[in-house]
């Protein structure tokens, strides 16, 4: 159960920065090479992990509402 639990956090986590990264312009796939499966899925993760956080840090939704 523990690395289960691992497992989300560091996709959370990971999502989340590749959310950041592509706020600020930087884009992953253009600098990776090969067939990835699992970065579109964490890509998509991202904006829903923060949009349930965003009750908790309201410059989250400002954030997030910029981007839509």
């Amino acid at each position: 159960a523990g690395a289960l639990l691992g497992l989300f956090r560091m996709a959370f986590l990971l999502g989340s920065v590749l959310y950041g990264l592509d706020l600020i312009g930087i884009k992953v796939e253009s600098q990776v090479d090969g067939n990835l499966w699992l970065l579109p899925l964490l890509k998509e993760a991202g904006p829903a992990s923060l949009n349930l956080l965003s009750p908790l840090l309201p410059f989250l939704r400002d954030i997030l509402d910029k981007r839509a």
